[in-house]
């Protein structure tokens, strides 16, 4: 049983207390089936955990931020403050504490994180962008990556090309296959 600082009238005794309260630690073991990259945004620090085939969010300590219920956890967008999610089939984007935030009226195949204002999305076997509203910019793709430093990544008939957030060509479709370094400046806005 430990003593209380009232109970003790050797000032020493207590010093001794308070290292040793200093020095426990506890200690967690978590088993997920599966986690992906550590995401740390503002004032959000987690990652996203598989439990029984079904994701969550986890803090840095171990903590369930938002219970594993979803079919899919994407990454947290800082722009719009969501995170894109799947559940029985639609996707959709939720807070950080787990609500449900953005909806489309649309059933969406696919949807990404935003970036320069806009998200990749897929319908109808097509990828294009999306806003917040969910109105549709340019669903002429194979597919369209998320928006870094204003600049994306898209492919069509099997080549890939860059684009920027105005949706204008940075590059042609001549790539068999393109990496963007997501440090790069934004050299692209201005094209």
């Amino acid at each position: 049983v430990m003593e209380t600082a009232k109970d003790v009238s050797d000032q020493n005794k207590l010093k001794e207390i308070k290292a040793n309260l200093h020095t426990k630690f506890d200690m967690k073991y978590l088993d997920y089936t599966d986690v992906k990259d550590w995401h740390t945004q503002k004032d959000l620090d987690y990652i996203a955990v598989c439990l029984n085939d079904k994701w969550g969010m986890a803090s840095s300590d171990g903590t369930m931020k938002i219970n594993a219920q979803f079919d899919s956890l994407g990454a947290y967008s800082d722009q719009e403050e969501v995170i894109t999610c799947s559940l029985n089939g639609e996707n959709y984007y939720i807070d950080k504490d787990g609500n449900r935030k953005l909806v489309g009226d649309k059933s969406y195949t696919y949807l990404g994180s935003f970036g320069s204002g806009y998200a990749p999305a897929q319908f109808d076997g097509k990828y294009g962008y999306i806003d917040k509203d969910f109105k549709e910019y340019h669903f002429e793709y194979d597919y369209a990556g998320a928006f870094a430093n204003g600049i994306a990544a898209v492919q069509k008939n099997g080549k890939w090309a860059l684009i920027n957030d105005k949706f204008k060509s940075v590059t042609d479709f001549i790539y068999d296959d393109i990496k963007i370094d997501l440090r790069l400046p934004e050299w692209g806005r201005s094209l």
